[in-house]
């Protein structure tokens, strides 16, 4: 029996922008270079329209405020951060908290940090503290800044190292107070709205991955590899 053959024809070779890449790789990374770089451009533009003077007023204002989370050592951490962690004069020992005020906003920040554990908690002398702190800020507007958000929210792996004792009190305090304009937090890698005492509650996403959205009670801790992501709270005396 005989048996013909016919030649096979190799497939054609497509063109590669990057050595093991494909053109569709090329496109998207034109894309995002467009999409950093413009605006990138507008900010060196915008800088140098202010000239000297002006970015140094800018670089020298106390525009930053931080309090340490749960990977930090917060009392070192003061030591490298002093300009943006303000140590009050009436704080316990031991703790670091921020308290600092701009266009007539009253910030305080909470130390909820555990050394060597990812779940934070407010002390009996924190809370102490922070009740004498809005005594004497009565009738001004305040805004609270922490770390571990006081709240639950629904993600049952990230709630089980959250805030774990102190919420109850800091709610009363914040009830008590009724100027607190909003509580910000982290912790969580993903936005999250909630209240607490009558106060907004905002939690910021994370700059680098955020964890999975999943509020099956038993679903286990993931990360997403989303894009970063800031939380930009607006306030204004008028508001």
């Amino acid at each position: 029996m005989a048996v013909t053959t016919s030649p096979t024809l190799a497939p054609a070779r497509r063109k590669r922008v990057v050595p093991g890449f494909g053109l569709s790789l090329g496109i998207t990374l034109t894309w995002l270079s467009l999409i950093v770089l413009i605006p990138l451009a507008g900010l060196f533009v915008k800088a140098g329209g202010l000239g000297v003077q002006g970015l140094w007023d800018i670089w020298t204002q106390p525009r930053v405020l931080a309090v340490g989370g749960n990977h930090d050592l917060p009392l070192r951490a003061r030591q490298h951060l002093a300009d943006w962690m303000p140590a009050p004069d009436n704080l316990p020992p031991g703790l670091v908290c921020v308290k600092a005020e701009h266009g007539g906003l009253h910030f305080i920040g909470l130390d909820t940090v555990v050394p060597g554990q990812p779940h934070g908690e407010l002390g009996s002398a924190q809370l102490d503290w922070l009740a004498t702190t809005l005594q004497s800020l009565a009738g001004q507007p305040v805004l609270i800044f922490m770390h571990h958000p006081p709240m639950l929210t629904g993600m049952a792996a990230m709630d089980d190292c959250g805030l774990r004792h102190g919420r109850a009190e800091l709610a009363r305090l914040i009830a008590a107070h009724g100027q607190v304009q909003l509580v910000a937090a982290g912790h969580m890698h993903r936005p999250i709205l909630g209240a607490l005492g009558g106060a907004p509650v905002v939690v910021a996403p994370s700059t680098s991955h955020q964890i999975e959205l999943d509020l099956n009670p038993n679903a286990p801790l993931a990360v997403r590899l989303e894009p970063p992501m800031i939380g930009l709270y607006r306030w204004t005396p008028e508001d």
